[in-house]
């Protein structure tokens, strides 16, 4: 949901945003194709949160790249996850459903 907030900053106010680096995201709004699986694995914790962090590498990266980093992919999508509680994000799942942004 923090990339969709960055774009519509970015979109409303362009000079004052030198770069923009967005990660894991999609465009957002009416135009966007969201899958409604792919949008469900974001916030499916069955197993807990290393087996959701197995699983989220594989819709934003190379599958390639997934192989060959093990550690990397787990410290980075593991660890996030105890920084915001499920509740949080399933509700930043059911806005992004909505087309609050």
């Amino acid at each position: 949901m923090g990339s969709h907030i960055a774009q519509e900053l970015v979109l409303q106010y362009p000079e004052r945003v030198d770069r923009l680096i967005l990660y894991a995201s999609q465009c957002g709004g009416s135009e966007a194709i969201q899958s409604p699986a792919t949008l469900g694995t974001f916030v499916d914790y069955a197993g807990g949160p290393v087996q959701h962090a197995e699983r989220l590498p594989h819709l934003v990266l190379l599958p390639e790249w997934v192989r060959t980093h093990p550690l990397e992919v787990l410290e980075r999508f593991a660890h996030p996850l105890d920084r915001a509680s499920r509740e949080s994000i399933e509700r930043q799942y059911q806005a992004t459903l909505a087309g609050h942004l």
